[in-house]
């Protein structure tokens, strides 16, 4: 596969003079006036609506897109707005502000990698260890859910499934968020945008007793200093009345100043989107459309306070999309073809090592070390094509009588190839021992003749695995409609050659208009929703695990390297495992009221089969074996009431969630074996087994928020987002020992007597309630004889408060911060 490699500048530093307005909310004005008074105009394309049902799509439109405060302009910060969605405690955290990645999101408890993410209907899912985090792993390079992550200046519409999911989507747990790219034009334009932030616009909630330390680090995990570019142009081109194309480029970069062996030394990421759309409508009852999205993404890092240390980690890929459309008088079909190439790797030095810090290795002495690193970890290449086929149909049947059915029904099937590869053996070197007289002889790598020799070393030997997983899913769905009922039965069958594993998964959603004027709708429903499996689990099993060797001297002379004894190695053995599933019961409404829309709705979900992994004995070669096993379950349970309503230059939505989260494990690298699962501890007073204990994150009780934007005079517009978020109980390890009372003790049969236990307690760590206000203001309009000009500034946290969150003590939110932004459109 061909890849472009391009790399761009970085925008210029934008200045701009920020003006900040605050208007007065007036619910005259929003009353004022009756859409009765002006029946041509539709609200929606003035303002637009997330439309909030309890049917479980919600729908953000483009108009809402623009009219939403937005950060780093990724599509998962957009879903903050739609309820049943959760962030990480750590989401927006003061010591990483400098990072531009999308961030992770539970919808309705499921897990971050549990999600389906779609563009124009095809899956964007990254099997290549989806949870991985850490750029400092010698072994492994860091993963994310999404493989290309695609800038919302590209989206038409992004549609929110979060329960009653159709059986068109399948090999997810979670949610769905499928977004659809905006199609060209009809009129030829060009549109330029261009926004910025920096640690100047920005206020950092920190510990006092770490404010020292941050503004000194060394490190990405602490940023003190960054500054923001987000900026791209779009061109609309009509070729002829039947042909349009789109051409759009967007970049997002961070520049990252940090102290680096007692200078200022930048980390950079940049994120890039090349973006081209044809369509061709070839007749009444034939429309084709095909998109390129080139979408690297570049994190420049180096290893704290160790020379030569510079690396890259390369994300991102290519994917190319065809769809034909054939439209016929009582349905349609859809065709869609599409190959994607998508990577996780890393560019660095091959061999780190270990000095003591001397006059011929001084720079650990800069920093105040008694040693000074060297080096990286070795490239690292990991790679995800795919290749989809899919065929959906629609067809409406005639009426009979006051029956009305829809039938839709298809085939997906993909291909997938992941590839793990460490082209050259990588070394790492320490424990570094002084000795005056020492003779290096050959090696003059990891030995000063006269001063120092290292004395071991990992060996991280060149290897390369590639598997392959054929997957294939059938559904069909009938939609029936008799009178004032609404019925959605579907099946959806799901079958890889990875897992063996045939998944059937019925599912069943119902609507009733209470009294056929759709103003009362009750809803329901039952369904399964089946995982999917990971390439991480068989790409693991192919590394090679590290040689551990040792040497020492004789006579002053260096000795060869031999294998040191006793050494511990932990590798990777597929095991068969079943499809993680979640059973869910809907129960909801839709109520008109006020002249808006009332919704209520209860989600109970239960999640089976999990991943995990448990740990077997040492075996005879001195290696430890670890397998993934099914032995993860979770349940959540949510409420959820809203009220929106769109008047025709203004929209609400008022909504109050409460949900209830627990899992046995946070990902698939927890170990969980049958002694965990049998595992006690005391929490609230009670003995509980620790597989049941609340989760640590994505688990805020009691959420509101208010929605609230409107078209202002003059061009101006006004978007207000607040949010309360209820106390949060994270959970902590005490170790402190509470013995177990007589009636609870475990009974020794062969003993004939109680035993005696003490389980640690846990308790939970309460993070104070908040309320929250993010504002967007924007104008557009004529700025000097010049149309199509516009100004926009997002400001998150508006009143800087201060948000302890985190899963560790004294760590906080990001407070006030300020993008200012520009754009001309022709």
């Amino acid at each position: 596969m061909f890849f472009l490699r391009y790399r761009s500048c970085v925008p210029g530093i934008f200045s701009a003079v920020l003006l900040m307005l605050v208007p007065v909310f007036s619910w005259a004005a929003a009353t004022a006036g009756s859409p009765a008074a002006v029946p041509v105009l539709e609200p929606v394309t003035i303002i637009g609506s997330l439309d909030v049902r309890a049917n479980g799509v919600s729908r953000l439109s483009r108009e809402m897109i623009d009219r939403l405060p937005q950060g780093n302009g990724t599509i998962n910060e957009l879903l903050d707005v739609l309820p049943d969605v959760q962030f990480s405690e750590t989401f927006k955290s003061s010591l990483t502000a400098g990072e531009i990645l999308p961030p992770d999101v539970s919808i309705s408890g499921g897990k971050v990698f549990q999600n389906l993410f779609l563009i124009d209907g095809l899956d964007n899912n990254s099997l290549l260890d989806p949870t991985a985090r850490n750029p400092n792993d010698f072994a492994d390079v860091p993963g994310h859910p999404q493989k290309l992550f695609l800038d919302s200046s590209l989206a038409e519409e992004v549609v929110l499934y979060d329960s009653n999911i159709p059986v068109r989507y399948g090999q997810f747990s979670g949610g769905v968020i499928d977004v659809v790219t905006r199609h060209p034009a009809e009129r030829f334009s060009v549109n330029l945008d261009y926004r910025h932030t920096r640690d100047e616009w920005t206020e950092f909630h920190l510990n006092e007793a770490d404010r020292a330390g941050f503004t000194q680090s060394g490190s990405a995990s602490a940023q003190p200093e960054f500054s923001k570019h987000q900026g791209g142009v779009s061109v609309d081109l009509p070729v002829s009345d039947r042909v349009g194309l789109l051409l759009d480029y967007h970049q997002l970069y961070s520049d990252i100043p940090l102290l680096h062996l007692g200078e200022r030394k930048s980390q950079n990421r940049r994120n890039e989107n090349f973006f081209l759309k044809g369509v061709f409508d070839q007749d009444a009852d034939h429309s084709w459309d095909f998109t390129l999205l080139y979408a690297p993404y570049k994190a420049d890092y180096f290893v704290q306070d160790a020379a030569d240390s510079g690396f890259v980690i390369n994300g991102g890929g290519l994917t190319t999309t065809l769809n034909h459309y054939r439209f016929f008088e009582q349905g349609s079909i859809q065709f869609q073809a599409a190959f994607s190439d998508s990577e996780n790797s890393r560019d660095a030095p091959q061999n780190w090592r270990l000095w003591a810090a001397t006059d011929s290795r001084p720079w650990g002495r800069l920093v105040g070390s008694d040693y000074s690193r060297e080096g990286g970890f070795g490239n690292l290449d990991k790679e995800q094509q795919d290749v989809h086929v899919n065929v959906d149909v629609n067809w409406d049947l005639e009426p009979r009588g006051d029956l009305e059915q829809h039938l839709n029904g298809g085939l997906q099937a993909s291909w997938t190839r992941g590839r793990y590869q460490r082209s050259q053996q990588a070394v790492a070197y320490k424990e570094s021992r002084l000795t005056p007289d020492v003779i290096c002889g050959a090696d003059l790598f990891a030995c000063i003749d006269g001063e120092q020799f290292l004395t071991r070393r990992n060996v991280y030997r060149a290897s390369r695995t590639v598997e392959e997983i054929n997957a294939i899913g059938i559904y069909f769905e009938d939609q029936l409609r008799y009178r004032q009922l609404s019925v959605r039965p579907g099946l959806r069958a799901d079958y890889d050659d990875y897992l063996e594993n045939l998944n059937l998964a019925p599912r069943l959603a119902l609507e009733y208009d209470l009294f056929g004027d759709g103003r009362t709708v009750l809803t329901g429903g039952v369904n399964r929703y089946y995982g999917r499996s990971f390439l991480t689990f068989k790409l693991r099993e192919g590394k090679l695990p590290p040689n551990a060797e040792y040497r020492s001297t004789v006579h002053n002379q260096v000795m060869a390297w031999q294998p040191y004894p006793d050494t511990l190695q932990s590798v990777a053995r597929f095991s068969r495992l079943d499809t993680p599933y979640n059973d869910e019961v809907v129960l909801g409404f839709d109520q008109a009221l006020l002249g808006g829309q009332l919704s209520g709705k209860y989600v109970y979900r239960r999640g089976r089969d999990e991943f995990a992994r448990q740990y077997g004995p040492v075996e005879a070669d001195g290696l430890r074996y670890y397998t993934v096993n099914n032995n993860g379950y979770s349940r959540h349970e949510s409420y959820r009431v809203s009220w929106e309503k769109a008047w025709r230059k203004q929209y609400l939505l008022l909504t109050w969630t409460w949900q209830e989260s627990s899992s046995s494990n946070d990902n698939y690298d927890t170990v969980l074996d049958d002694e965990e699962l049998q595992d006690r501890v005391w929490y609230r007073n009670r003995i509980v087994y620790k597989a049941e204990l609340p989760r640590r994150d994505y688990n805020r009780p009691h959420t509101l928020e208010m929605l609230w934007t409107t078209q202002l005079p003059a061009g101006f517009s006004f978007t207000n987002f607040t949010r309360y978020l209820s106390s949060y109980h994270s959970l902590e390890n005490t170790w402190q020992e509470k013995a177990i009372p007589g009636a609870e003790q475990r009974f020794d049969f062969f003993k004939g007597e109680p035993v005696a236990e003490s389980l640690y307690v846990y308790d939970d760590v309460k993070r104070g309630d908040v309320v929250l206000f993010d504002w967007k203001l924007a104008w557009q309009g004529t700025l000097l004889g010049v149309p199509g000009v516009g100004f926009r500034f997002d400001i998150f946290n508006v009143f800087n408060r201060k948000v302890e969150s985190g899963l560790s003590p004294g760590e906080y939110q990001l407070g006030r911060q300020v993008w200012a932004g520009l754009n001309f459109k022709y």
